[in-house]
């Protein structure tokens, strides 16, 4: 059985297009239960969105 895992955030445009996608590799509980680390993501995806040509 897997110890790690991944998960991705997309980045999305003024208009809710995906431009691009910010991503996590890690234990294997935290992709189980993503909660604290899409909490932790989810204000650098926005952040990252505006400066996505």
């Amino acid at each position: 059985m897997p110890t790690t895992g991944c998960l991705a955030l997309p980045i999305r445009d003024d208009r809710g297009v995906t431009v691009g996608a910010l991503g996590f590799s890690g234990a294997r509980h935290r992709v189980e239960d993503p909660t604290e680390v899409i909490g932790a993501l989810e204000p650098t995806a926005r952040a990252l969105a505006p400066l996505v040509v």
